[in-house]
């Protein structure tokens, strides 16, 4: 995070203040801290969001309309694992925004953890191969 100085001129005095500003991932502006949510399952409450609230409100509109395009195609199945999930997440690819699937919450975060490419998949089912073949 960066300080930014903020000059106040009262009458003859002079006050700084120092105002607490973050860059934002997506729009690249730098920002004031409280145009950045706090991350509500933060121990501290403290850490903020790296995308602004505006880009974050501008995503959020996006999912939802990309949502409603595809939803005729959300069988209540999650479509990499097969389970029957009453709520399932709207997966695309985020380099180009093309939608994937609808995929349960395990499907969507695993897969997010795993870089959200291929690569990264690829790198986890060769490390349980080797191991599955050290097991026996």
């Amino acid at each position: 995070m960066r300080k930014r100085k903020a000059i106040l001129i009262m009458k003859e005095n002079q006050l700084e203040l120092f105002v607490e500003t973050r860059v934002c991932r997506i729009c690249s502006v730098e920002k004031p801290i409280d145009r950045f949510h706090k991350r509500h399952k933060s121990p501290t409450n403290t850490t903020r969001d790296s995308r602004c609230m505006a880009c974050c409100n501008e995503g959020r509109e996006w999912r939802r309309k990309e949502r409603k395009k595809y939803e005729h195609l959300d069988t209540g199945l999650c479509h990499c694992c097969g389970r029957k999930i009453k709520s399932l997440h709207f997966d695309h690819d985020h380099k180009t925004g093309k939608y994937r699937g609808f995929l349960c919450h395990f499907c969507n975060t695993g897969i997010g953890k795993l870089g959200d490419d291929i690569e990264g998949v690829t790198r986890a089912l060769r490390y349980l191969e080797k191991h599955e073949e050290q097991n026996g």
